[in-house]
């Protein structure tokens, strides 16, 4: 079966999964420096084309893929929990200090999962295909682009939008458009 492969935080851990058969897949992940198998071949959900992987700054990963059941595992790959996420949704960005991780997808559903207890609050939906995200250096805003709706801005606490839309020099974003925000939370750049 093919392999996707993702490196983790510290570029320490290269993580493989397999997607398997109907019943499951699995995921292992190799030490970058030595090739040696650290953890696993590990028994995981099995995952459609478009499997995904987060690392977050714990070890954790968070394993998910077109379905919309996402997987999270401890550091050494054990399960921890399953979430049923909704189909479509992807990581953006992660805080680390939280254990946030912020979720786009496709059909314009903005979510955070919290990965400690799995629970899953949407944002907002329906505002076209959500290109990328990323949480603000101390972790209270988030910020999202829409090709359709622009760069939203979302208040991490309350979960409202902040402001309205904003669309550069009244003309769109692309598809794959990016956000990154200055080191002291002060502004933001965007990138095609």
């Amino acid at each position: 079966s093919p392999f996707n492969w993702w490196l983790d935080e510290t570029g320490e851990r290269a993580l493989f999964h397999g997607a398997g058969d109907a019943q499951g897949g699995y995921m292992f992940a190799i030490d970058t420096s030595t090739g040696a198998i650290v953890h696993g071949p590990v028994a995981v959900p099995a995952r459609p084309n478009g499997a995904w992987a987060e690392t977050l700054a714990d070890g954790d990963v968070v394993l998910g893929g077109a379905i919309g059941e996402m997987v999270v595992l401890d550091g050494d790959l054990t399960e921890r929990m399953t979430i049923d996420g909704g189909a479509g949704l992807k990581p953006l960005d992660h805080d680390p200090s939280t254990g946030l991780v912020l979720l786009g997808g496709a059909d314009g559903a903005v979510a955070l999962l919290d990965s400690a207890t799995g629970a899953l609050r949407p944002l907002v939906g329906g505002v076209g295909f959500i290109g990328g995200g990323e949480f603000s250096p101390d972790g209270s805003t988030v910020a999202v682009t829409s090709p359709d709706a622009g760069l939203i801005l979302f208040d991490v606490g309350t979960g409202e939008i902040l402001g309205v839309p904003m669309v550069p020099n009244g003309g769109a974003f692309g598809a794959g458009a990016g956000i990154g925000w200055e080191s002291d939370g002060t502004g933001f750049w965007l990138h095609p």
